[in-house]
């Protein structure tokens, strides 16, 4: 019992809450929390995401401009307002692999690129219905292993794609042919085999589509239950293919799997650490960390996964980067926390394999050999190392008693060349004495 009331006790102080075994998430910073225009304050922040060094990105609508932290939340930069071109109500946020910086400019009706360092480097889009134009334009994803930039065209009932320097490739009209309506699609989000996620605020719902923007889920629907909505905003996906969506008026987040069964929630109504007044913008990292805008706490929050989620999610991220050696290096940690993790042991197994192959003297063949058949006693590289070392002790054996032999034939010979020459010597020794003797 004292058990049950401690691990309540640490999750409200923490605001931890668990809802799946490997889905954990423990509060652990907010920044913000003052409405006002200085540095690190905010008016009505919407959107957020974050670069390859940890620097965090955040819009803040009614100050338009954007605000540049530290990982650790230092307030860095402020991008946006006091050079052209000015952003008007900054919406969407998003960074491509270069950590260069992608906002939507709501105001503008436009998109503005900008390096991490704030300066300029182009903008497409402008009020319109035609391709690359836009109507009230909210949220946007960047796409980074296919470099495709996806933006949530509110107004014009579309998504549209473009490549990384900003030209038009494709877009996908939100049509329902079940109804026959056209919808206004809030925010996107793409999962790494190419499914596209559409969030629907006025109808809670959201749709998973395809690349020729067929439907092929919807999932929601109105409620405070799991898995329904109240008021849904943004949206975005991790390197497991888990679905996040700020759930705006339930003040909570949602995490889904990629068939749209929720895995589970957390957040409540509230100003304290792990609580929420209307949440909007999400991002996720690539270990798995969640970054929460808290909007009408003018705030955002952090959130850290647990150590496996973390190994996890970095162990799928450096498989699309085929960096193979951290890979290796991930899975050994995932390894030792779940030793039946069948893909873990799968890459350790394969790294003791390629010792073993490295391994050139007789005790680091052996000892290699022995670690894979610990793992898997049938591979048959290792049994066939043991094999070949176990003859080689058998020939070694064999010669060994061979040159025994040699040496005691030799040793034999020796001592019959001995006797041979010492045998004379010693007779004619003694023929000697007895002449001695007689002319004595």
């Amino acid at each position: 019992m004292k058990k049950v009331l401690y691990l309540i006790a640490l999750i409200v102080i923490l605001g931890t809450v668990v809802f799946a075994s490997d889905m954990e998430y423990i509060f652990e910073r907010q920044v913000g929390g003052n409405e006002g225009k200085l540095p690190s304050e905010f008016d009505y922040p919407v959107c957020i995401t974050s670069d390859t060094y940890g620097n965090i990105y955040v819009t803040d609508w009614n100050n338009s401009r954007v605000q540049k932290f530290s990982s650790e939340g230092k307030f860095l930069l402020e991008i946006g307002n006091q050079s052209s071109p000015k952003l008007k109500k900054p919406i969407g946020i998003d960074i491509d692999n270069d950590n260069n910086i992608y906002v939507v400019d709501y105001g503008n009706n436009r998109v503005i690129k900008y390096d991490e360092n704030g300066n300029l480097i182009l903008t497409f889009g402008k009020f319109g219905s035609k391709d690359g134009e836009f109507r009230s334009p909210r949220g946007i994803f960047v796409d980074r292993l296919k470099d495709e930039v996806i933006v949530a065209d509110y107004s014009n009932y579309r998504i549209q794609i473009f490549d990384l320097d900003g030209k038009f490739k494709k877009a996908i009209k939100c049509y329902d042919p079940s109804t026959k309506k056209n919808y206004n699609p809030r925010s996107a989000a793409r999962d790494k085999s190419g499914f596209t996620y559409i969030v629907f605020t006025r109808e809670n719902n959201i749709w998973k589509i395809n690349e020729n923007g067929e439907i092929v889920l919807k999932f929601g629907g109105e409620g405070s239950e799991p898995g329904q909505f109240k008021s849904p905003r943004y949206i975005n996906t991790d390197n497991l293919d888990n679905i996040y969506v700020t759930d705006y008026s339930n003040n909570r987040v949602q995490i889904f799997t990629t068939d749209g069964k929720c895995r589970g929630y957390f957040g409540e109504k509230g100003t304290e650490p792990g609580k929420f007044n209307n949440p909007e913008g999400i991002f996720v990292n690539r270990k798995a960390d969640l970054y929460i805008v808290d909007s009408e706490n003018n705030r955002f929050q952090i959130f850290r996964a647990p150590e496996i989620t973390h190994l996890k999610s970095l162990a799928a991220w450096y498989k699309t980067s085929n960096d193979q050696e951290e890979l290796e290096n991930v899975y050994k940690k995932i390894f030792d926390i779940e030793p039946d993790n069948t893909e873990a042991k799968k890459y350790v197994l394969a790294s003791l394999v390629r010792e073993l192959e490295n391994a050139n003297e007789d005790e680091e063949i052996r000892a290699a050999a022995q670690k894979v058949l610990t793992m898997d006693n049938t591979q048959e590289d290792a049994l066939k190392a043991l094999e070949q070392l176990k003859e080689k002790q058998i020939r070694l054996e064999k010669k060994k008693k061979v040159r025994l032999i040699i040496v005691l034939v030799i040793l034999l010979i020796v001592i019959i060349i001995l006797i041979m020459v010492l045998k004379p010597q010693k007779k004619q020794k003694r023929k000697d004495e007895n002449n001695k003797i007689i002319m004595w």
